[in-house]
């Protein structure tokens, strides 16, 4: 999985002239979307942390630490 997140890290110049750059850093959570296909309405979730903190990354780490939807996790 973080083999192919880090393929679509990409740098590119914003509107403002700077340098914009997107990099993976961490995978803290899968979740099943239940839905057979994916289609208008379907709900789905994701997360955009902003320069977090190594104290709110540690957090995250300590609440999803568990796969609550899988007996072998």
């Amino acid at each position: 999985m973080d083999a192919l997140a880090r393929q679509h890290e990409t740098s590119h110049e914003n509107a403002n002239g700077n340098m914009l750059d997107w990099v993976f850093r961490e995978l803290l959570e899968i979740q099943e979307i239940s839905a057979e296909t994916i289609g208008d309405g379907t709900e789905v979730f994701f997360r955009f942390l902003d320069e977090p903190s190594e104290v709110e990354l540690e957090l995250l780490r300590e609440t999803h630490t568990h796969a609550w939807w899988r007996d072998d996790a």
